[in-house]
């Protein structure tokens, strides 16, 4: 299965809520007590957040493991493959830095859980 393939048929498990246009869940695996979703990036440039200059000179990736909000009664953890980047300004005193991961932002997991309740709304109603 080609990645945009996976990004399809995972989108449709509700999921993709946790996620920006860069991020696509790629696999799931669930069993009695636990609920793992893994996450990739697309390849994509980011921002220096010192300088503001985009780059796309990735430097390296790495594994993140979140805990999040229980789906199903059953503990949630996000697995998230992550870019560094390697700053393209070479007067910056940031030399290499990690892409904004949308899951690990100021929201909560009450609020993204929140967030979630809500967009299954609207598919009800």
């Amino acid at each position: 299965m080609k990645e945009d393939d996976s990004y399809e048929v995972h989108s449709n498990t509700r999921l993709f809520f946790l996620l920006d246009e860069n991020h696509y869940v790629y696999d799931h695996v669930e069993n009695e007590d636990s609920l793992h979703i893994y996450i990739k990036s697309k390849e994509h440039g980011c921002k220096c957040p010192i300088c503001g200059k985009m780059s796309t000179k990735l430097h390296a990736t790495y594994r993140r493991k979140f805990q999040d909000t229980p789906i199903r009664c059953k503990q949630t953890f996000l697995h998230a493959n992550v870019y560094k980047y390697d700053c393209e300004n070479p007067d910056c005193e940031c030399k290499v830095f990690m892409e904004d991961l949308p899951f690990d932002k100021s929201l909560s997991s009450a609020d993204r859980c929140s967030e979630y309740i809500n967009s299954c709304r609207f598919d009800v109603s």
